[in-house]
This record gives C-alpha cells, sequence and structure tokens, in this order.
C-alpha cells in the first residue's frame, strides 16, 4: 500500500510519497514532532484504489478507485522551507509517522456519486473540499503515468486554500453529507 499526496500548486502537479507509517486511523490523535516550529493542516479528499493500473487514461480512471474519506495532510512548514532553500527532500518534512490522518471510507461508484462537499472544521474556522471527478481522474492519471497503482493506495487529494494551523488539545473534523467522517485531536 502506498500513500500518495497530490496537489496542483500555480497549475502544476505535485506528487508526495509517504510510507505506511504515515496512516493515521481509528480516532488516534495526531502527535506533533518535537523539533517541529509551525505545522500546518491541509484538508484533503482521500480516494481509494481499487485495482491495479498503469498509464491510465483520465476517462477511464473512474474505474480504478471505489472509496472516498476526508483525510488530512499534515507538514512541518519551518522544515519544508528549509529543505527547500537546501535543494534537499521534502521526505522529513511531510512524509512522518502519523501525518496522515484518513476517516471512513464511503462507497463510490455509479450508483453512489461524489458527494458535493466535504466540510473540515477547527475551532469554528471552517474550509471546505470539492469532490470532483475531473479533479479525481487527472490525479489518477498523472500519478499512474510516474508509478503502478495498486489495489490499497490512497491518494490525498489537496487543494492549495491555507491550511489549518493546529495547536496542542485542538481538533479537527471533516464531514461528509453532513455526517462526521474524520476527526484528529492534537496532541
Amino acid at each position: 500500500m502506498k500513500i500518495i499526496g497530490h496537489t496542483y500548486i500555480s497549475g502544476k502537479a505535485e506528487m508526495i510519497l509517504k510510507g505506511d507509517s504515515a496512516l493515521l486511523v481509528n480516532r488516534k490523535p495526531f502527535f506533533v514532532p518535537e523539533e517541529s516550529v509551525r505545522i500546518a493542516a491541509h484538508p484533503c479528499l482521500v480516494v481509494r484504489i481499487s485495482k491495479l493500473g498503469k498509464s491510465i487514461s483520465p476517462r477511464f480512471a473512474h474505474r480504478y478507485f471505489d472509496g472516498i474519506a476526508a483525510g488530512l495532510h499534515f507538514q512541518d512548514e519551518g522544515l519544508l522551507e528549509a529543505v527547500r532553500k537546501e535543494g534537499r527532500s521534502w521526505t522529513a518534512a511531510v512524509a512522518y509517522d502519523g501525518s496522515s490522518p484518513v476517516g471512513t471510507f464511503l462507497a463510490v461508484n455509479e450508483e453512489t456519486p461524489l458527494p458535493d462537499i466535504i466540510r473540515f472544521t477547527m475551532d469554528g474556522e471552517e474550509k471546505t473540499v470539492v469532490p470532483e471527478m475531473e479533479t479525481i481522474s487527472r490525479a489518477i492519471a498523472d500519478i499512474s503515468r510516474c508509478i503502478s497503482i495498486r489495489q490499497g493506495d490512497m491518494i490525498f487529494l489537496c487543494n492549495d486554500q491555507t491550511p489549518f494551523y493546529p495547536a496542542e488539545n485542538q481538533y479537527i473534523t471533516g464531514a461528509i453529507q453532513g455526517e462526521e467522517n474524520l476527526y484528529c485531536k492534537i496532541k
């Protein structure tokens, strides 16, 4: 299983691979790494891959996933800025253990279409992610050109909106169709 972060920044696709230890499930808390200066939590739509594929055309991408969930992509912005300046790998800033909380997957197929919106909240602040088939299809096509996707892989689709900046003892929730899907407490 792979965890793949995917986003478009200024029209360019960026892809981040994370190890399976980055996954945080079952409402387990997110522990801020000790040396972190500023942690950002990016709201994401998470897509669960349902079968093996390579070089998938966007028009066939809908055949390669079967579930979605609310998710978060945590990154250490202070460390990320430093490694970018030095030209080093982003891994330490974005792919550490527990950096990818995910909610419960909801089935998606031709009979159960994508929800209209995913709402994330933290202390009254709200951010939204709109699941769009075009975005999902384009991400699956982009990723599958570089690496094969396999059943169980998860793609975290983040947009470039301003993230949450959580502090200890805060929590972030994600709701799909008005039902809580994700709960993540910060420790």
